[in-house]
């Protein structure tokens, strides 16, 4: 059968009580012979039939209040409805209303009464007393709307807990009860790493939990306190990834840190995650250049960091950058730019040109160097004819190489970073200089030689050019001689 109503109990007792003052009246009417239990005296008869009602009365489950018929609502709102207290019989009443809060470990439990007349008239200053799994919590009254705001506290064991508000009534209204049922759930303790990340281990007050495929790692408090929260020694997650511990979101750079399990906290962690890379360089056609010609080479991270390495091999690159953001804790893909390839002591990039980023995989980096090729000649500097048998080449860092020329009489250099070179023929006999040369792109240098025969020839002209000028200006002399000698005048004679 279901459960009655408060007014339907009221109106069982009476009728109950009822039936049995008539009968004890009917069995005192009858003869004291056939009844001996009732060959007594009219007043104890009476005392006889309050004893039975009594004893019907606290057996009935509203005087042990453990009372099937309160009306469970939805949790946090539970109807009151107006009942008989303490056995006194009071008129039907307003129904309150008892409000809970949603509560966890640590949480505040809040409980709201409000008292009404029938009318809808608060009553003021009345005396509510408050239960929790039939164990008194304290008394309290309302104010002067009705109200009671009452606070049990943070301290709660997790669980079922039944509470129960009590008005016993007063000289003009009428007792009433509510019971509200609510459940105190552990609370949550949910670490979320940056980026996510599967099995990162953490350890709480002894007890060890891991991240899920998301990245994410629960676990229920059932008891309040503060405790140390670990990060558990991390492991690799694959041949090619390792892990690094950054910073917590709300500003603790170490793993250890101190945790209240008060309330739910949702943690976020960062991490630096690291893969492996690896360079190869190449020129503008493609072709792979050989590492050994590589002096260095530097990169700069997105943060700032550079790092200058002078050989060639797989190295870890951190992939992710960790940082503080408006919207919290956020990882950012670290991008590499490649900042400068020296090779024979030139700068064989643009710099910041050419940028990478590291992937879960093997990385690649296919760094493009800015190579040029020379071909270089030498020729006299008058004739025009081949001469030398090669070139002295400085290299941009001072190094020094000789070149003998080919059949051709020349030589061809290809695949040379851009930057400045010093040339100078060998082999010539006469006056080689020096030629600096700066490679900025493909190019052809004719080399020029003042060999000896240049020297010479041109040193004999240069005489025989001066002293053509000399007599040319005194031809007079040579003039006047002429003319006397041949008109027979002896030279003595014009003077």
């Amino acid at each position: 059968m279901g459960r009655r109503s408060a007014n339907e109990e009221t109106l069982y007792l009476q009728g109950l009580s009822s039936i049995v003052l008539l009968v004890v009246n009917k069995l005192v009417s009858l003869r004291y012979k056939k009844f001996p239990l009732m060959n007594c005296p009219a007043k104890i008869q009476g005392n006889l039939a309050i004893l039975v009602l009594l004893a019907l009365f606290i057996s009935h489950p509203l005087a042990n209040g453990n009372s099937p018929k309160v009306i469970e609502t939805p949790p946090n709102e539970v109807m009151l409805s107006p009942s008989k207290v303490h056995g006194r019989s009071w008129a039907d009443k307003e129904a309150s209303k008892l409000t809970i809060e949603t509560v966890v470990v640590g949480g505040e439990i809040r409980v709201r009464v409000r008292l009404l007349t029938t009318s809808g008239t608060p009553i003021r200053d009345a005396s509510v007393q408050f239960y929790s799994n039939g164990k008194y919590l304290r008394r309290q009254r309302t104010d002067q709307t009705g109200n009671v705001a009452l606070n049990l506290g943070n301290n709660w064991p997790t669980g079922r807990h039944q509470l129960e508000a009590v008005f016993r009534g007063d000289d003009s209204s009428s007792g009433s009860q509510a019971v509200a049922h609510m459940t105190v759930r552990p609370a949550v303790l949910t670490i979320e790493t940056v980026p996510p990340l599967k099995d990162i281990g953490f350890t709480l007050n002894g007890t060890s939990f891991y991240t899920d495929e998301e990245g994410v790692a629960r676990l229920e408090l059932a008891i309040v306190g503060s405790y140390p929260l670990r990060l558990l020694p991390l492991t690799a997650t694959g041949t090619n990834t390792r892990i690094k511990f950054a910073r917590w979101e709300d500003s603790i750079f170490t793993p250890e840190r101190e945790l209240s399990s008060r309330r739910d906290r949702h943690l976020r962690i960062g991490f630096y995650v690291s893969h492996r890379a690896k360079q190869d360089f190449v020129d503008v056609t493609g072709k792979q250049v050989r590492e050994d010609r590589i002096s260095s080479f530097t990169l700069k991270a997105r943060d700032g960091s550079r790092y200058t390495y002078s050989d060639v091999r797989q190295r870890w690159f951190r992939s992710n950058n960790v940082s503080l953001l408006i919207n919290g804790l956020e990882s950012t893909p670290l991008i590499y730019a490649v900042e400068s390839v020296i090779i024979d002591g030139s700068n064989t990039v643009n710099k910041n040109q050419q940028r990478f980023e590291v992937s879960r995989d093997d990385s690649l980096w296919t760094i493009t160097l800015i190579l040029h090729s020379i071909r270089i000649s030498a020729r006299d500097a008058l004739l025009g004819t081949p001469i030398g048998d090669g070139v002295r080449l400085e290299y941009p860092n001072g190094r020094v190489k000789a070149l003998p020329f080919n059949e051709k009489e020349e030589v061809h250099l290809s695949r040379l970073a851009r930057g400045l070179y010093k040339l100078q023929v060998t082999g010539a006999q006469g006056i080689a200089p020096v030629i600096p040369v700066v490679l900025s792109r493909d190019q052809e240098v004719e080399l020029k030689v003042l060999s000896n025969l240049d020297i010479y020839g041109s040193t004999l002209i240069g005489v025989s050019l001066a002293l053509g000028l000399l007599l040319y200006g005194r031809r007079h002399l040579f003039t006047r001689y002429t003319r006397k000698e041949r008109r027979g005048t002896p030279l003595n004679h014009l003077d």
